[in-house]
C-alpha cells in the first residue's frame, strides 16, 4: 500500500487571517514584477508557421524575438529578468514528437541565443509543417528551479498531445485537495505523479517542496477532461470553476493546447493586465496586410511588426479560444453556464432556484407550475455526467420544493436540470464539502 500525502484543510479567501490578507496583497503589488513569460501562436486556415519571408523582422519572427530577450538576466528589468530557463513545444498536423518538436533549457533565453534560434528556424521551417507553437520563459516561484524549465507541461490521450503553460502562483495544497477530492482519492495522482526532479517522491516533505504548482493545476485540468469525455472545452470549464471557487486569490495565467485550438486564460487579484491575444489584423492596415496567426503573448513587442498588430487584453477570468475558425470570447469564463442543448436556449419562466447556494450538506430546489405537470428532474456535474435524479413524476400546479443532498457526490458546480412539458430549464448549484 502507497503511502499517501497527509492532506490540509482548504482556506477560502474570506477565512484568511491578517497575515494571509497581507500575502495577498503583496502578491497583487509584486506579481506584475515576477512573473514568467507567455507565448503561443496558431496559424491561420490554408497555412503554417512557415515564414516564408524569413526575415526577423517578420510578425511571427518579431514575437520571438521580443520573447527571447523577455527570457533575459537583467535583474530589476521587467519584463527582462525570466532567468530560470525556457522550453518550446511546436504541433505539426501529425501532432507532437517530444524528442524534436519539444526543447527545455535551464539557461535565459538571452544566453541560449544559438539554441534558441536554431529551434525556432526549424519551427518555422516549411518541413516543419507547424501549426501551433507555444512558449515559456521562467522566472521561478515554486518548486524546482535549477533545472530544465519544465513547462509546457505535456501528455497523451486518445491520440491527442495536451500541452499547458503558466505563469502565477497557487497554493499546491489546495489544488493536491481538488485532485483527490480532500484526500479521500489518491487514484488520478498516484497514476499520473507530478515531478520532483531526483528528490524524491512527491508524497514526502523533500519531494513535495519540489513539486511545482503549475504542474498540479495541468494534472488537475487532464483529469476533468480525460473523466469529462475527452472534451477540452468542458474540462477547461469544470476544472478552471473548481480552481476559482478553491483558490480565488493568486495568478492563474494559463495558455492550454490540444493540438486543434489553443486556450488563454487570465486570473488575477493585480490590476495590469499581463495577458494580450492578436487577431492577425494590423492597426493600419492600408500599410500591413491581415497576417497569417493569431498569437498569445504576456507582454507584446513595443517595436517591430508584431507591435502594428491589434493586440487585444485578456479580461479577468476570460477564456479566449483561438482556433483555424477563429477567436472566442468568454468573458466570467468559471460563471459560464454550457448549454445543455444544442439551441443554447434555457427559458427561465417556472422561477427554478434553489437555497442556501453555496450549500455544504442539503439544498432546497425550488420551481413553480402553472398547471399540472410531469416533471423529470435531473443533477449533472460540469462536465455533463449524470448524478441523481430528483423527480420524475406528475406534479400539480403551485410552487415546488425538492430537497437534494448530494451524500456520496464530490464537492464541486453542478446543474440542475428540469423538463416540464418538453420546456428545459437549468440552474447552476455550488456544493462545498
Amino acid at each position: 500500500m502507497s503511502t499517501t500525502k497527509p492532506i490540509t484543510p482548504q482556506t477560502f479567501i474570506r477565512n484568511k487571517t491578517i497575515p494571509g490578507l497581507i500575502m495577498i496583497i503583496l502578491i497583487m503589488f509584486i506579481s506584475p514584477l515576477d512573473a514568467c513569460r507567455l507565448w503561443a501562436t496558431i496559424s491561420l486556415p490554408g497555412y503554417t508557421l512557415f515564414d516564408s519571408d524569413n526575415e526577423l523582422n517578420s510578425g511571427i519572427r518579431n514575437e520571438l524575438i521580443e520573447f527571447q530577450h523577455q527570457g533575459g538576466c537583467r535583474e530589476n528589468s521587467w519584463p527582462y529578468n525570466n532567468h530560470n530557463g525556457w522550453a518550446m513545444v511546436y504541433y505539426s498536423d501529425e501532432g507532437v514528437f517530444e524528442s524534436t518538436q519539444l526543447i527545455r533549457s535551464a539557461l535565459p533565453a538571452e544566453t541560449d541565443s544559438i539554441t534558441y534560434n536554431q529551434f525556432v528556424s526549424q519551427m518555422l521551417s516549411v518541413e516543419s509543417q507547424s501549426m501551433i507553437g507555444l512558449g515559456h520563459v521562467r522566472k521561478a516561484s515554486s518548486g524546482a528551479t535549477d533545472v530544465p524549465n519544465p513547462h509546457p507541461f505535456i501528455m497523451t490521450f486518445n491520440g491527442k498531445t495536451y500541452t499547458m503553460a503558466h505563469n502565477g502562483n497557487v497554493d499546491k495544497t489546495v489544488i493536491l485537495n481538488l485532485i483527490t477530492n480532500n484526500g479521500t482519492d489518491f487514484s488520478w495522482i498516484d497514476g499520473h505523479p507530478p515531478q520532483t526532479f531526483g528528490n524524491g517522491s512527491w508524497q514526502e516533505d523533500e519531494g513535495w517542496y519540489y513539486v511545482v504548482d503549475s504542474e498540479l493545476i495541468f494534472l488537475w485540468i487532464m483529469k476533468n477532461i480525460i473523466e469529462g469525455d475527452d472534451d477540452t472545452f468542458k474540462g477547461l470549464h469544470a476544472s478552471l470553476s473548481m480552481l476559482e471557487l478553491e483558490h480565488p486569490y493568486g495568478k492563474k495565467n494559463i495558455i492550454f493546447s490540444d493540438g486543434s485550438d489553443i486556450y488563454a486564460y487570465r486570473s488575477t487579484i493585480s490590476t495590469t493586465i499581463d495577458l494580450f491575444y492578436s487577431n492577425a489584423t494590423f492597426v493600419n492596415p492600408e500599410i500591413n496586410p491581415m497576417d497569417y496567426h493569431y498569437s498569445v503573448m504576456s507582454t507584446p513587442p513595443q517595436d517591430g511588426e508584431a507591435s502594428q498588430l491589434n493586440w487585444y487584453p485578456i479580461d479577468d477570468e476570460m477564456l479566449v479560444k483561438l482556433s483555424q475558425d477563429g477567436i472566442e470570447e468568454y468573458a466570467n469564463f468559471p460563471d459560464y453556464v454550457i448549454p445543455p442543448d444544442e439551441d443554447g436556449h434555457i427559458p427561465q419562466s417556472i422561477g427554478l432556484s434553489n437555497y442556501p447556494n453555496p450549500f455544504n450538506a442539503a439544498t432546497t430546489i425550488q420551481f413553480e407550475l402553472q398547471s399540472m405537470s410531469h416533471v423529470t428532474g435531473q443533477i449533472f456535474d460540469l462536465n455533463g455526467r449524470f448524478i441523481s435524479e430528483i423527480s420524475n413524476k406528475i406534479l400539480p400546479s403551485g410552487t415546488h420544493q425538492i430537497l437534494w443532498n448530494p451524500q456520496n457526490a464530490s464537492a464541486g458546480i453542478y446543474l440542475v436540470k428540469l423538463e416540464v412539458e418538453n420546456q428545459k430549464y437549468s440552474n447552476k448549484v455550488i456544493y462545498l464539502k
